[in-house]
């Protein structure tokens, strides 16, 4: 009898904890009724939030707290009146994790009203009549003055299909361009894709930057790339003993053969370009696009027929078999750079 009670109370806790985390939401357990917000404007100001008055020196950082469920309007003095900016709320990111409720954070985001929040960094812009802002810090003119970048590749050291040394340069073209170019020689390594390599990469990459803040750029930009390459692989073939006679049996024999490719990519991305420090960069990037590539199997025996095991990829039988075809290419890697 105690022992049904004692998974009788088991249980209900279990029922409630289920309850509790099915109809919670995420914007409303994280938000807070008030928001800490930084500050920065490009002239000294006065400032009035929320019924309080706020110093708020030239290039200096200020704090203040605000509560979301009011309406944020940021009073700036400027020419000895008072100009009122109404600060834009968004929806944070961490409202769509709602979806692993099957929906019903949503709603209860919806009902609370708490989904909304305001932007953490505010920059004024005072320089114009009419004050303005951004929802972010941008970046320095110091920082946007040093228009070159050289870049590293370190993956490519490591990669499994095409190994090689990348180098990159950029160039900075205002500040919502860059032109990007990249080299990879290509190295040989003990496997099917890249035994005794030759041959080289190149890459043509135009940048735009949607935003440059404080020390993030994000981008959007058009990878055009070239491939050469040529090494060795291992190739099996069924091969009839008597070639004149029709019911052959058939034997598989092995050969490490030449193979030439050539690829042909143009891929749109996404990235971003962090910096570590003043100099130090990471540009982190994410594509998918089209891939034309050409192979060649040279010194085959025409009488022989290519065969591969029967297995769910053929990986190795696919990317080294002899054809001309478009396909998918999908992109994902990061550099390491120095500005200069």
């Amino acid at each position: 009898m105690l022992h049904n009670q004692v998974n009788m109370k088991y249980n209900k806790l279990l029922l409630f904890v289920l309850l509790a985390v099915i109809c919670s939401s995420c914007a409303t357990i994280i938000n807070k009724p008030n928001q800490n917000i930084k500050l920065r404007a490009n002239q000294e100001t006065k400032l009035i939030v929320q019924n309080d008055t706020l110093n708020a020196p030239k290039g200096e950082t200020i704090n203040f707290s605000v509560l979301r469920k009011r309406p944020f309007d940021l009073g700036v003095l400027k020419n000895g009146e008072i100009q009122t900016l109404s600060i834009e709320t968004k929806t944070p990111t961490y409202y769509w994790a709602n979806a692993w409720t099957y929906g019903i954070g949503f709603v209860v985001d919806e009902i609370s009203k708490d989904k909304l929040i305001y932007p953490n960094r505010i920059y004024l812009d005072l320089s114009e009549n009419q004050v303005s802002y951004l929802p972010y810090f941008p970046m320095s003119e110091e920082r946007l003055k040093l228009k070159n970048q050289i870049s590293i590749t370190p993956t490519a050291l490591v990669g499994f299909y095409h190994p090689g040394i990348e180098v990159g340069y950029q160039r900075l073209l205002g500040q919502n361009f860059a032109l990007q170019a990249n080299y990879r020689h290509m190295l040989s390594a003990n496997n099917e894709f890249a035994r005794n390599a030759s041959g080289f990469r190149v890459e043509l990459n135009p940048k735009f930057y949607f935003r440059n803040e404080e020390k993030s750029r994000i981008y959007s930009s058009l990878s055009l790339e070239f491939l050469r390459k040529d090494h060795d692989a291992e190739f099996s073939f069924s091969v009839p003993e008597n070639f004149d006679d029709d019911d052959f049996s058939n034997d598989i024999i092995d050969e490490i053969l030449p193979v030439e490719k050539r690829f042909f990519s143009i891929t749109p991305r996404i990235g971003i370009e962090h910096y570590l420090s003043d100099r130090l960069v990471l540009d982190a990037f994410f594509g998918i696009g089209l891939r034309y590539r050409e192979t060649r199997v040279l010194g085959v025996n025409p009488n022989y027929e290519f065969f591969s095991e029967d297995d769910w990829f053929m990986v190795r039988y696919d990317s080294n078999r002899p054809s001309n075809r478009l396909g998918v290419n999908f992109d994902m890697n990061f550099r390491i750079s120095w500005v200069f």
